[in-house]
């Protein structure tokens, strides 16, 4: 059975998060950052969101980012989901014309404008 209130929650999260880092437009790859988002069964973020402190209410981002994940976890566990125990590895980041962008794991940062 569903929980409509956390998935309306997790959805209206997410979509906030999303609105909050538009673009990821940045000057320099110093402005550009990653955090872990969602939550994967055996443990890790489900992927990593890429964004910009540029213009950004960072301590807002991440308190919506570290909600969302709250909610995704205990929705997980609700729900007894698993998933394929596949470590996410963290990306490196880029600015690539202005916009700051993940790069495969194990890939150095770069600034290439």
């Amino acid at each position: 059975m569903k929980n409509p209130v956390a998935n309306a929650e997790l959805s209206q999260l997410y979509r906030d998060i999303q609105q909050m880092v538009g673009k990821a437009e940045a000057t320099e790859l110093a402005q550009c950052r990653k955090v872990g988002l969602g939550y994967r069964a055996c443990g890790g973020p489900a992927s990593y969101l890429v964004y910009s402190v540029q213009g950004l209410d960072e301590a807002s981002l991440l308190q919506k980012v570290s909600r969302y994940n709250a909610l995704s976890q205990a929705e997980s566990e609700r729900l007894g989901l698993m998933s394929t125990c596949q470590i996410i590895e963290e990306p490196a980041i880029t600015l690539v014309s202005g916009v700051c962008q993940a790069k495969p794991a194990g890939a150095e940062s770069t600034n290439t404008q």
